[in-house]
């Protein structure tokens, strides 16, 4: 029995011994990356757009200026505005130690930035935001699986094409709001979440989100209509998040139906009734139309048992017609409305 306590106590100590090691091994590696300090800002970043803009930081009339690291600890947020700054330069910013730094904000950046940098000197960042560029202007950007940022709590990229996948966000349990607008995010983009239970607002509007997303099952903290999908192409919502889901105008496509003479055409279009049931229905009137020389009406008969509306077009002749339906369209308060379409052959 003595030997076998014996035993334990040892293998004990050695991964005891071998964890302190291994943390010790870390954080002198961040250490030792350091630039010594004291020493002129242009030395501790050795980029002339990345310098410029962490003179302004450290409300410094040069880059020649000399910081040490008490210059750094007074930080609380880092500003760029450089559009020469790049990829590789802004991880020049391991060079230092920012020990109080909660917030990063990109105002603006060129072709050659198109991503914050996974660094270990920035280790109490809370807020990650990129400025909308300017009209026009296009711009790329991509959301790294960020390992060392812990507390991260915000992220705003709004404007910019997105590049790569959607990450899991496993080093980021603590975020609660991220905003993905206007980045040309497709249906096939989106990963279920789950690692982010503490997520309160999730903006996907005027993305390329088409049919139906997946249901996200892993968000039990969204607020009241803290799910943004406005302005995408969806047929469909995610049903286990209904009651957080803001949505009054989307643009989209159902299937194209070949029909005989005589009969009705019905299609499936569940988003109308599942904005019905949440309040997003400023308007709930559908109309119904084919477009050839002029626009025509058709009645509409909507049935919300089968999630279907049904448009009387039982007198057209045989051919090909352009039809659309559409609900919600109350200009000013919901701009465009819903607006879906398809093609109709009549035999």
């Amino acid at each position: 029995m003595k030997k076998i306590l014996t035993s334990l106590s040892f293998a004990l100590l050695l991964i005891t011994l071998l964890f302190n090691v291994s943390g010790g091994d870390i954080k002198a590696k961040a250490t030792s990356d350091l630039y010594p300090l004291p020493a002129p800002i242009i030395d501790v970043f050795p980029d002339d757009g990345l310098a410029k803009d962490m003179a302004k930081n450290l409300n410094k009339d040069s880059v020649n200026d000399i910081i040490d690291q008490a210059d750094l600890d007074a930080l609380t947020g880092l500003g760029f505005e450089t559009e020469t700054i790049t990829n590789d330069s802004m991880k020049l910013l391991e060079r230092a130690m920012f020990s109080n730094v909660t917030s990063v904000s990109i105002m603006e950046f060129g072709e050659g930035l198109t991503e914050f940098p996974d660094i270990m000197t920035i280790p109490k960042l809370a807020s990650l935001y990129y400025q909308v560029p300017p009209s026009g202007v296009s711009r790329s950007l991509s959301l790294p699986d960020y390992q060392n940022y812990p507390e991260m709590y915000a992220i705003t990229m709004n404007g910019s094409t997105l590049i790569g996948p959607i990450p899991d966000f496993t080093g980021m349990p603590k975020l609660k709001n991220l905003s993905m607008s206007r980045m040309s995010i497709s249906s096939d983009d989106i990963p279920d979440f789950q690692n982010i239970p503490e997520l309160e607002t999730l903006d996907l509007s005027y993305n390329e989100l088409t049919d139906k997303i997946i249901n996200f099952t892993n968000l039990p903290s969204l607020t009241r209509l803290g799910l943004n999908l406005d302005y995408n192409h969806l047929n469909e919502l995610p049903s286990n998040v209904i009651d957080s889901i803001f949505v009054h105008n989307q643009n989209g496509t159902v299937p194209d139906q070949t029909i005989n003479q005589g009969e009705a055409c019905t299609i499936e279009l569940p988003i109308y009734f599942q904005m019905k049931s949440i309040g997003m229905l400023v308007n709930p009137n559908v109309s119904g139309a084919y477009v050839t020389d002029n626009v025509y009406s058709v009645p509409v008969t909507l049935d919300e048992a089968t999630n279907s509306m049904t448009l009387d077009t039982s007198t057209l002749n045989p051919g090909v017609y352009k039809f659309n339906v559409q609900f919600n369209m109350a200009y000013p308060v919901t701009e465009q409305g819903c607006i879906y379409d398809w093609v109709l052959t009549i035999n």
